[in-house]
């Protein structure tokens, strides 16, 4: 039963709801009341160690709902236990600053670089697990029937952990996929909606093997535009990377902005003309905040506008939790980019993966659509990256040292030998005392 059955209100719990994901989320919330072909009530619970952050964002929801005239309520809860009673939807933005400095720090001491080599985002994942396991614990005894999102990086390696430690459906929500919607809708001249995208792949790594507008193939409209898009002062100086990855491959990263295992130099003075060109994300989002508050009018989020200069942060990523809560809540079938299992999404691939791919949400079910087969020679990389990351969300669970080893194993040439034996044994003993100390 829907909780538009029961009479109950959709709730969201937010843990890390002084985020500045939050406005962007309410405004997508109200905008999917508002579309949604019956009416339905929400209910967004946040829950922030920055009790005051969670409360101005509380505010900001209240005058969304207010100018909106819908059924949303909004609630600054004083526990995470309140927040979490009885939810539908969770969803983590939390920032956990002390777990990713020990996360970077290990994978330093064996001369891993933690923001470029994607062997550190394992010491990030399991420097975060312990706070994950806890959390999906307290969901099995609050929400049992809840669809955890989780939007902390490494999303696909933390939702896994999660679902396999307590049986709570949990999935990754990456920023990338929708941003990237944004960012080719209005190069083309088009509404987001417009677009419609297959991509295959894990978190940060990903394809777009077919885009289309309508029933028409949309690549052709791409490459029509993307030749001048280098002296465009509209493009994002960070996104030259995913143009020279298309050049060379003939298809579209899932994320403009990642493009590991590709390696390209920044092109000279991008970071001056970021610097001089493009607005600081935070400081517009919170200046944003300020004034909606101070004039009692909701955020306006400008189209056509490139989404990096949007006053509410990843706005597509707003428009898609409102959407999903609208899925859960009424059982109005959602189709959004998410981190589930494969499941023969992606043909050839192992079943127990997990894969960011189009996934069909309807109320309590949540199905990855299929893809067909990935190019090979496109995609052989990424499979394996989905197959070392099903290993360590394996020792988070299971902790065997061995998994660990097989994990680091997975891609040899990532690290020379002793450097990854080094750091499979440091890692082993870290988390142990990272587990501890969560208990």
């Amino acid at each position: 039963m829907s909780k538009q059955n029961s009479g109950a209100p959709a709730r969201l719990a937010i843990v890390g709801g002084g985020s500045q994901f939050v406005p962007s989320i309410f405004n997508g919330l109200v905008a999917a009341m508002g579309q949604a072909p019956r009416p339905f009530a929400a209910e967004v619970a946040l829950f922030d160690v920055r009790q005051a952050a969670a409360e101005r964002m509380a505010r900001y929801g209240a005058l969304v709902a207010r100018m909106a005239d819908l059924p949303l309520t909004t609630i600054a809860c004083g526990t995470r236990a309140e927040a979490l009673t009885a939810a539908d939807l969770v969803l983590l933005c939390v920032s956990l600053p002390e777990e990713r400095r020990r996360g970077e720090a290990l994978a330093q001491t064996v001369g891993i670089n933690p923001h470029e080599d994607d062997l550190g985002g394992i010491a990030l994942a399991l420097s975060i697990a312990p706070f994950c396991l806890a959390l999906g614990i307290e969901m099995q005894r609050l929400c049992p029937q809840a669809l955890f999102l989780d939007l902390v990086n490494p999303t696909d390696i933390l939702a896994t952990i999660v679902q396999g430690h307590s049986g709570v459906r949990s999935v990754g929500l990456c920023v990338e996929v929708e941003g990237l919607r944004g960012l080719l809708a209005y190069h083309l001249g088009l509404a987001p909606d417009e677009l419609e995208l297959d991509h295959v792949g894990i978190n940060h790594d990903g394809w777009v093997l077919r885009m289309r507008v309508g029933d028409r193939d949309a690549y052709p409209l791409w490459q029509r535009v993307q030749p001048g898009l280098e002296d465009d002062p509209a493009y994002h100086p960070q996104g030259m990377g995913g143009l020279a990855v298309y050049r060379l491959t003939g298809y579209l990263r899932s994320s403009t902005y990642h493009n590991l295992p590709y390696r390209f130099a920044d092109p000279p003075g991008m970071w001056e003309r970021v610097a001089q060109g493009w607005p600081e994300v935070r400081a517009l989002h919170d200046h944003a905040v300020d004034e909606a508050l101070a004039t009692d009018t909701p955020i306006v989020d400008p189209w056509p506008a490139h989404p990096a200069r949007s006053p509410l942060s990843y706005p597509g990523t707003g428009r898609q939790i409102g959407r999903l809560l609208r899925a859960v809540g009424t059982g109005l079938p959602y189709v959004s980019a998410l981190q589930v299992q494969n499941r023969g999404a992606i043909a050839g691939w192992p079943d127990d993966v997990t894969v960011e791919v189009p996934v069909l949400v309807e109320g309590c079910d949540v199905r990855p659509l299929a893809m067909g087969l990935a190019p090979e020679w496109l995609c052989a990389a990424t499979r394996l990256a989905a197959v070392q990351r099903r290993l360590v969300a394996e020792y988070a669970l299971r902790r065997e040292p061995a998994l660990l080893r097989q994990a680091l194993a997975t891609i040899p040439w990532a690290a020379e030998e002793r450097a990854l034996e080094t750091y499979a044994r440091e890692l082993h003993r870290r988390y142990g005392e990272w587990l501890a100390a969560e208990v």
